[in-house]
């Protein structure tokens, strides 16, 4: 789909499967749409909200519901991101049957009957039908068996799927089940080997990639968002919007110091973000004043400390690192402009060669 023009509207469609009589399909309310009618869209075969998103908020949250309306059937209920100045992927709405009771042989049968999708739609009800199965497990409290392997994995195998496909948010049943698989991988657990052993398609490496994926889904997701700031703060049309989303964004990255998750990730993507930072707040260089010099410093040393964590960092490679070369030089320049000085981490600071 098409990036919009650089503005706060982004256009979601979201598409149900479901027969006109089952229920409502509702959103949450995302920047100025709160509280309007629009938010509700009675049994909807397709429904397009043209939303606008804060002035100041690179990505917001939208939480949709699709309730059942009939006995049998579980609400669909999920969270997706909505990146600024990029329509959304189209979004699937699904209901299934909801299981009487999640015993050893509906799970077995789910296992069975479960393969890879690239469908977007079928990958939504795989996702579903895994969530309530393993959310019933959980409830039951028995000892996992096989079969329970391989409901965890759908569950976070579809999950990342839809991360990568319509940035869907992890919620509290795909955490869970990625610490089991965890868990279980530490351990070598039996289970895992036996449903690894009747499940050749499913290989080891494929868990550790869905793994992967549902750990480092927020630096995933922002990673264009990063790069379309960093693009934007060049132009004089689209510099004070995109530097007042840089902020917001850099304020996330310091409330997340205490548990950023990959850390290397983050830290690499902290270093881009406070480096596109200084690119905005002292553009134009040639009219900086010595009573800006504090300020500078306070910054420039900001962006010294996070490029030397990052550069402590034992995993580093030249191709993360074009953006970091991008932001060093541009620094180096306003600096030289200005004539003021930078810290020895970043006047003396050099990308590896290696691949």
């Amino acid at each position: 789909m098409a990036a919009a023009s650089p503005s706060n509207a982004v256009t979601v469609t979201i598409k149900s499967d479901v027969p006109s009589d089952f229920g409502a399909l509702t959103k949450s309310p995302v920047g100025t749409v709160k509280g309007a009618k629009s938010n509700e869209a009675p049994n909807p075969a397709q429904t397009t909200f043209n939303l606008t998103l804060p002035d100041a908020s690179p990505i917001e949250t939208l939480d949709v519901t699709l309730a059942a309306g009939k006995a049998g059937f579980s609400d669909f209920d999920l969270s997706f991101d909505i990146p600024f100045q990029r329509n959304a992927a189209l979004l699937y709405a699904s209901i299934v049957p909801t299981e009487p009771v999640a015993s050893d042989q509906i799970v077995r049968e789910f296992v069975a009957d479960t393969s890879l999708s690239t469908n977007t739609q079928e990958i939504f009800r795989i996702n579903q039908r895994a969530r309530i199965l393993f959310r019933e497990r959980q409830a039951l409290n028995a000892s996992p068996v096989e079969a329970d392997v391989g409901v965890a994995y759908w569950l976070v195998q579809s999950s990342s799927a839809l991360i990568s496909k319509v940035k869907l948010v992890v919620d509290g049943d795909t955490a869970q089940a990625a610490d089991k698989l965890e868990e279980w991988t530490a351990q070598s657990a039996p289970i895992l080997t036996s449903f690894l052993a009747h499940n050749p398609l499913v290989k080891s490496r494929d868990i550790a990639d869905s793994l992967r994926i549902v750990r480092s889904r927020d630096r995933l997701i922002r990673a264009p968002i990063i790069t379309d700031l960093d693009s934007l703060v060049l132009k004089d049309s689209t510099r004070s919007a995109a530097c007042a989303r840089l902020e917001t964004l850099r304020s996330r990255f310091e409330d997340e110091k205490d548990n950023p998750g990959n850390y290397e990730l983050w830290n690499l993507q902290f270093v881009l973000v406070l480096g596109t930072g200084l690119k905005c707040k002292y553009h134009d260089a040639q009219t900086l004043q010595a009573s800006q010099k504090e300020d500078w410093d306070f910054d420039v040393h900001a962006f010294a400390d996070a490029l030397s964590g990052y550069s402590a960092s034992g995993d580093r490679n030249a191709a993360n690192e074009v953006g970091i070369v991008n932001r060093v030089q541009a620094v180096q320049q306003l600096a030289k402009v200005a004539n003021f000085d930078l810290p020895d981490e970043i006047s003396g600071w050099a990308p590896v060669t290696r691949k």
